[in-house]
């Protein structure tokens, strides 16, 4: 089931979702407000706090049917996760795709194709939002994969792929591929 029509945003975002002028504008402060009340919401405020390299931030949308990756876990664990996601899925621009809801998640969550540009260079990375606490949707997975290759001699030996699957094996053993709260 497709959800939303595609909508180009300022700022080198496009979306699959309507936005509140807040959003656009760059969002409420990151740690104002875990999660966003749309899926596609969700995802372009992670993108933008990754730009931002504002991990607390990505961290307070990240999460899962439970909430904020941020709330539950040590800030340090937060700034060494979020630090990893955002070297890995850093871009010029990004398109989040039309959503699609999960088989057997009862709408509870909506899978995303991401383009992400950088230079010459663009790559599709499959982004899961999920809904939480109060109607909150925070992502829940992001594919890194088809960005392992491109970004991980930038990232210190502790936050390589080092899985043949391309899974982060040193962060999360529970998410082949993705990297998963």
């Amino acid at each position: 089931m497709v959800l939303m029509a595609l909508t180009v945003l300022p700022g080198g975002c496009a979306s699959s979702a309507p936005h509140s002028a807040d959003l656009r504008s760059g969002g409420t402060s990151s740690l104002e407000s875990p999660g966003e009340s749309l899926p596609a919401a969700a995802v372009e405020r992670f993108l933008r706090l990754a730009t931002r390299q504002d991990y607390a931030g990505m961290g307070m949308v990240f999460g899962t049917s439970a909430g904020a990756l941020g709330v539950r876990d040590s800030a340090r664990e937060v700034e060494r996760r979020m630090y990893a996601i955002a070297t890995l899925i850093r871009h010029d621009q990004a398109v989040v795709g039309e959503g699609t809801l999960v088989p057997g998640r009862g709408g509870e969550a909506v899978a995303f194709a991401v383009e992400l540009v950088r230079g010459q260079s663009a790559r599709t990375v499959p982004v899961v939002a999920v809904l939480g606490p109060g109607g909150r949707w925070y992502v829940e997975q992001v594919q890194l994969t088809a960005l392992a290759g491109r970004e991980q001699e930038r990232l210190s030996p502790a936050f390589r792929v080092t899985h043949p699957s391309g899974s982060f094996q040193q962060l999360d053993q529970r998410s082949p591929g993705g990297f998963r709260v």
